[in-house]
């Protein structure tokens, strides 16, 4: 994927967290149609200082900012929180205070009006500087924003709100590592601020860890279930991963939510085409048409060019101003294409003044004029590095093989491997790559990469069919048709292409692994276990060596297994994974316990607080008959998961079971059987279930 340009096709709402307070907070939120009469700002302040209720004719309880929200969505009348529970310092009800009133602002469409904060007394100009910043931030003007919350630390240098707001608009401005050590910051105050666990979740989301991010969100989300950015974030991450389901799932809690709505119908489209239902994409897009007509064609563009439609795509980008990077990007892959590089080399020309010393720009610049020029002149790539960069390095293999030089192409082919997910010419031979290719084949199979690259995978196929036409033993066009056709969930067409490959080249690893893949696809498991050992022979990859063990465990073959896991240590030392996945094939079978908790403590030390290591050693402890040692270990994974991991509540059920706490154990499996996680020990949950009814 391209690392900048997908932040362009998905906007960055997911930084646009705002603070949350805990589900102990208690607030009374009070139901008004005539916003005329409420108190100002100070008076507000004043307010919510005092311990007695006010008396309402009608208001509910809301234990947290999200659902104040949720109120809202629901009742569709103003709210505005009038009172909570006097906390100590810094705890959630005081990180509820300031949000409450920006909220009561909002909501009342701005007719809450900030006195000049030199006429307040230091709490009162704390809390109106907290909320210009906050209404600055929401209109866009971050440096604005920027100001008025360092004026609210000078006031409260440790206030784990204005830290939290501090380090959001740091994402904004993309000051990563000042966001990471605010946000530090601000969670050694309030341990358990769910804002800040979600901005910390937004920025392990732009640093490209979306498993992280989804951890992070899930224990925001266990302290406040109604935070719509952390459950649109939680979406955004999951949908990064593939998980369309439960990314979908989601997105029914916020779509209709106010100041949340627009961003999760982005995310809808988003998953829509994801899908490839392209008709409900379509119809999700004209949502917009009223609202924000330009994002309505951007989206419609986009559609067009999933269903490789470029010519479409084109008639809608040119009915907008393209004033955002992704609009320009689109364009010039549009016109890229339709066979209009010049235009292409043009536009990003004008996007590398607005993201400058981007090697993503620079890497589809170099393809356009590289499919422009047609002979592949030197003088235009001499300034072009490789800069231990794969996408560089197949750009100058596609420019050797168009000259059908076939030495320097074999040199930067073998550079190449990870250009994209699956692209791995580890074990082709150089013969491979003296199949002919004509200037417009290499310039094809370039542009194919490019468009795979950035997600458009009909044009990319499309690219490689012309490859494949006139040299149609080529090994790089034929992994590359494959890779495509696997995400296209064309399965008998990227069978039939990895076998024409293996024929051509048996010893290539993304060839052996794909085929692993595709039979595990298809519930040949022998088959599939096969290809995978003769993969890793070739290379011992990280997820390859993963999958062999999980597959020979399957099969019974514990040795195999074992032999997996220590080539995968041997590989990988300084990885956890390694040790606590050996830990784990010992523990399953009550094997060397002794051994296996040596690993686990190994994989501890390598990667403390997480939850499966953790839940290895707990489990261990328990085998040997330590159950206060396993508890300790236990309880830390539980917590660490936010009590939604079902392997530890099933082991802390194990637990419970064995001290004669048959409720508590009965609590826990019914918990872990309701997940829809995967659960290697689902069955023998419902076999302990089922034996403790019975007692």
């Amino acid at each position: 994927m391209f690392r900048c340009f997908r932040s362009f096709l998905y906007p960055a709402f997911i930084t646009l967290f705002v603070a949350a307070a805990s589900q102990h907070t208690i607030a009374k939120v009070v139901e008004s149609d005539e916003f005329d009469t409420l108190p100002l700002i100070p008076d507000v302040i004043d307010l919510l200082k005092i311990d007695q209720p006010i008396a309402t004719q009608s208001s509910s309880i809301a234990r947290s900012p999200g659902e104040v929200h949720e109120l809202f969505r629901k009742r569709g009348s103003p709210l505005v929180v009038l009172q909570y529970a006097t906390t100590p310092k810094w705890q959630d009800g005081d990180l509820l205070h300031p949000y409450i009133i920006a909220l009561a602002n909002q909501l009342s469409d701005g007719k809450f009006e900030l006195s000049e904060a030199t006429s307040l007394d230091p709490p009162q100009q704390f809390y109106a500087a907290l909320i210009k910043s906050l209404q600055a931030r929401d209109s866009g003007q971050i440096d604005t924003a920027e100001q008025f919350a360092q004026e609210a630390l000078e006031n409260e240098p440790e206030h784990p709100f204005a830290l939290n707001l501090l380090a959001q608009l740091r994402l904004l401005q993309q000051r990563y590592d000042e966001a990471d050590q605010l946000l530090t910051w601000a969670l050694k105050q309030a341990p358990g601020f769910a804002g800040a666990m979600a901005n910390r979740a937004a920025l392990a989301y732009t640093r490209g860890n979306y498993i992280e991010a989804v951890d992070l969100y899930d224990r925001a989300l266990a302290r406040e279930p109604y935070l719509c950015a952390a459950i649109l974030g939680r979406s955004a991450a999951l949908l990064r991963l593939g998980n369309l389901a439960q990314s979908s799932q989601n997105l029914k809690r916020c779509a209709d939510v106010p100041g949340f709505d627009f961003n999760a119908n982005l995310l809808r489209v988003g998953l829509a085409l994801a899908q490839r239902d392209y008709e409900q994409a379509e119809e999700l897009a004209h949502w917009f048409k009223n609202t924000a007509p330009d994002t309505a064609h951007y989206w419609l563009a986009e559609i067009a060019m999933h269903r490789g439609e470029p010519g479409t795509a084109r008639a809608h980008l040119d009915s907008i101003e393209l004033d955002s990077p992704r609009a320009q990007y689109l364009s010039a892959l549009a016109n890229a294409a339709v066979g209009n590089y010049s235009a292409a080399i043009l536009g990003v020309q004008e996007l590398q003044k607005e993201v400058q010393a981007n090697p993503d720009v620079d890497f589809s610049l170099a393809v356009f004029q590289f499919a422009n020029e047609g002979t592949a002149p030197e003088h235009t790539y001499e300034a072009l590095p490789i800069q231990n960069d794969a996408r560089y390095a197949l750009l100058h293999a596609c420019r050797a093989l168009a000259r059908a030089d076939v030495a320097e192409a074999a040199e930067f082919w073998r550079e190449s491997s990870g250009m994209i997910a699956g692209f791995d010419v580890t074990g082709m031979s150089v013969a491979g790559l003296r199949h002919p290719l004509t200037a417009n084949g290499a310039r094809d199979l370039a542009l194919a990469a490019l468009f795979y690259d950035t997600g458009y995978n009909k044009i990319s196929r499309h690219l490689l069919g012309e490859v494949l036409d006139s040299s149609p033993d080529m090994p790089a066009a034929l992994l590359l048709t494959s890779i495509v056709a696997t995400s296209m969930n064309d399965s008998d067409f990227a069978a039939s292409t990895v076998d024409q490959l293996l024929d051509l080249e048996p010893r290539l690893f993304s060839a052996l692994y794909q085929a692993s893949e595709l039979n595990l696809k298809n519930g040949n498991y022998t088959r599939a276990r096969i290809m995978l050992a003769r993969a890793v022979a070739e290379k011992p990859d990280r997820g390859a060596l993963l999958k062999l063990a999980l597959l020979e465990d399957r099969e019974g073959n514990l040795s195999n297994a074992v032999t997996a896991m220590k080539t995968y240590i041997a590989s990988y030392p300084s990885d956890f994974v390694g040790y606590n996945q050996l830990a784990w094939l010992y523990a399953k079978r009550e094997q060397n316990l002794d051994h296996a908790m040596d690993l686990a403590l190994t994989a501890n030390r390598l990667q403390a607080q997480n939850v499966s290591v953790l839940d290895t050693i707990g489990w261990i402890h328990f085998l040997q008959g330590d159950l206060d040692k396993a508890a300790d270990y236990l309880e830390s994974a539980n917590e660490l998961a936010s009590g939604n991991h079902p392997d530890v509540l099933f082991h802390l059920a194990s637990i419970a079971a064995e001290r004669g706490e048959t409720a508590e154990a009965g609590r826990l499996l019914k918990k872990a059987l309701q997940l829809s996680m995967p659960f290697d020990s689902r069955d023998a949950a419902r076999q302990l279930l089922a034996a403790l009814d019975m007692e």
